[in-house]
């Protein structure tokens, strides 16, 4: 099943926490003097993100390079009252609008204008006076919409939740684009650690085959709304289906067809009392208050138990046939892994269009999966892994910061260290040799400085300075040097490179890029360093191939499409570019692989939360994306390439397996105990 291993104050593009507004209405503590036309201005984020479509919400804008006179509009229609706080801040009330997400846009003196696409929504929902909202994305990989589906989530808990859980509340959008509650049962809780439920998504559609679930909660006089029946349906009257099957209420031994056909089957190689859920009346882990109409299941024991449905009339596979269910391995997996079937297919006369095996993973084993979010929303950060542990810097959370932050892995907690000397941000970060460097950024101006931190001893020392002031900028470590490329140096993006060589403590400057860029991302692979992305008069597409032997510049396959305020990382020699914003100015989840071989980029399986303006770090086999924009954000996001799932869907919809004689399948039985019903048809007839 999918499971959010975590959810954090905000969830994917667009979702600022309502509640982040207090922590996020303090000035800046420093005045930011790098403003110029060279670079375009960001709206970055709103918060709060959501309101009544009469108007009148207090937001605070976040973004780059906003000026005294500013004007803001929200889906067309100015605000009122806008007060520029500083260039990264504004405030201002909302105008009335219709139900929906608007385009909030800023127009700033001498810096132009900036989208940001859905950065607001318009709703009556009654959910606003909840103080917290994330939101997820559930993709169920079917190739048509889907109402009702239902998905099992596992909600950490956050300090602002009750402790039971009770206040959690749920919300989709429905057919009619309308966004509408999604009725959810707390299957299981543990206080004030988290909570497995199951959320019933009001409706997926076709295209783009997605959808957005919102959770709130933040309500302590709010009383649970968790109910099992609005929650599943446990209507077995489907229509169009050649079989469908669940076990009899007594012995369970007999697989009768639900769907008047005649081919109900015997189960085979089954021995008591492995694979059996409990039937009627106490169905959920021996839970006596759910009960079901739907009989008793077979689980996934990994004993490939299975009911023989023999040559029945009732199932021909000369005709169409499709087949769908949802799937829970069973607790006492022998294999502690999940089993499901590969996405919803129909069956004709050659078989099942798809022929794939079965696809097993990790139970909570996902792609991405959220971490311990950061102390605090973080958006222009920086961060490093050494020592086996991941330090992040700087930034800007309710202003610009110094705080550093020591994630571990072990604990999945964060915990403070010696801050930076001074607050910056748009700065970068490299590890080398167990200590973590931070260079350039903006302090008061674009800053040359380099410091370094030595874990063992908590402490910053200040290193040489680099030759040319510059943030927002990216870096990359090879054979034991730091590079830097490009940025903005208060006044352009340019294209100058620097190496800095730890033993000597000094910085070289190398051959300068093709194209001066700022934004952008780096990454060292196979002997060569990629410079990816970024901003120059507009947001780029560009890479070149950096030689750090040659000191050498090649141009290489353009990205899909432009992006900026992108990350990129090496695992398992491969190279990967997350996230950013395209020229839209909407924030990406997307994420590709780059070949170097084929000079290509592939996509890969996506980040769950949208998100530019972010750090990232590799560490234990696993690259972590950290805070960002829209927000900013304290969400944390780990990826494992070796569990890429993309185009897999371990939701519930699935498929079937034919051998060349045997169709093996799971049928519909929704509604029923965690499970993994296999049936078995023989097609010779």
């Amino acid at each position: 099943m999918l499971c959010m291993p975590a959810f954090t104050r905000a969830g994917a593009f667009g979702t600022v926490l309502a509640a982040l507004l207090a922590l996020l209405s303090a000035s800046c503590t420093e005045k930011v003097t790098h403003k110029t036309a060279a670079v375009p201005m960001l709206v970055a984020g709103v918060s709060p993100s959501a309101g009544p479509a009469a108007g009148g919400t207090s937001v605070t804008v976040y973004g780059t390079f906003f000026a005294a006179g500013a004007s803001v509009t929200f889906g067309g229609a100015p605000a009122t009252s806008v007060t520029v706080i500083d260039e990264t801040r504004l405030t201002c009330l909302t105008p009335a609008g219709p139900a929906g997400a608007a385009a909030v846009v800023v127009t700033s003196p001498g810096s132009g204008s900036a989208a940001l696409a859905g950065g607001f929504t318009y709703t009556d929902w009654p959910y606003l006076a909840w103080t917290r909202k994330a939101a997820f994305t559930v993709t169920p990989g079917a190739s048509s919409a889907v109402d009702g589906y239902q998905v099992r989530v596992t909600v950490p808990y956050d300090t602002d939740m009750k402790s039971d859980f009770g206040d959690l509340r749920f919300s989709g959008t429905d057919a009619a684009g309308v966004e509408a509650e999604a009725p959810f049962w707390v299957e299981s809780f543990t206080a004030s650690t988290q909570a497995q439920v199951w959320v019933r998504v009001p409706h997926i559609p076709a295209a783009p085959g997605t959808a957005t679930v919102y959770v709130f909660y933040g309500n302590p006089s709010a009383v649970s709304a968790s109910d099992f029946d609005s929650a599943f349906d446990k209507d077995f009257g489907d229509a169009g289906l050649a079989g469908l099957w669940h076990f009899d209420e007594g012995s369970g031994l007999e697989a009768a067809d639900s769907a008047g056909g005649s081919s109900a089957g015997t189960l085979r190689d089954f021995s008591p009392p492995y694979g059996w859920t409990p039937s009627d009346g106490g169905g959920w882990g021996g839970r006596s208050d759910v009960g079901f109409g739907s009989g008793s299941a077979l689980a996934l024991d990994g004993r490939e138990a299975y009911a023989d449905l023999g040559p029945g009339s009732g199932l021909n596979p000369a005709s169409a046939l499709s087949v769908e269910c949802w799937a829970k391995a069973s607790a006492s997996s022998p294999t502690g892994r999940e089993q499901v079937l590969v996405a919803k297919w129909a069956l004709d006369g050659s078989g099942f269009a798809n022929r794939d095996n079965w696809k097993s993973f990790d139970a909570g084993g996902e792609a991405w999966y959220y971490k311990a979010s950061l102390p605090a929303g973080y958006f222009y950060l920086s961060a490093a892994a050494a020592g086996g542990r991941i330090y992040t810097c700087g930034g800007i959370a309710a202003g610009i910061t110094a705080a550093v932050n020591m994630y571990n892995p072990g604990t999945n907690s964060w915990t403070p260290v010696a801050s930076l000397p001074s607050a910056r941000y748009l700065h970068t970060c490299a590890a080398l040799d167990g200590r973590i460097y931070c260079i350039g950024g903006f302090v008061s101006g674009a800053s040359t400085e380099t410091w370094v931190y030595n874990p063992p001893v908590n402490s910053w020392k200040r290193l040489a300075n680099m030759n040319t002031a510059r943030a927002v900028h990216a870096c990359a470590v090879y054979n034991g040097k730091i590079y830097v490329f490009g940025g903005y140096d208060g006044a352009n993006p340019i294209a100058s490179v620097e190496e800095y060589d730890p033993t000597k403590d000094t910085w070289m400057t190398k051959t300068p890029m093709n194209v001066a860029r700022c934004e952008q991302a780096a990454v060292a692979l196979n002997g060569k360093i990629y410079v990816v992305g970024g901003r120059s008069s507009s947001t780029l597409d560009t890479v070149e191939e950096y030689s750090p032997s040659a000191d050498t510049w090649t141009t290489k396959n353009t990205l899909p499409a432009a992006r900026s305020f992108l990350a990129a990382a090496e695992i398992h020699g491969k190279a990967y570019v997350f996230g950013g914003y395209d020229l839209s100015g909407m924030s990406l989840n997307s994420v590709l692989e780059y070949v170097p071989a084929s000079d290509s980029w592939t996509p890969v399986d996506s980040m769950q939360t949208a998100r530019q303006a972010f750090a990232c770090a590799v560490l234990d086999g696993r690259i972590y994306v950290l805070g960002g924009s829209p927000g900013p954000t304290s969400s944390v996001e780990a990826y494992n390439p070796g569990l890429d799932l993309a185009g897999v869907d371990p939701d519930g919809y699935s498929g079937a397996i034919f051998d060349g004689r045997y169709v093996y399948f799971v049928p519909y039985h929704n509604g029923s105990a965690p499970h993994g019903l296999v049936l078995r048809y023989d097609s010779a007839g």
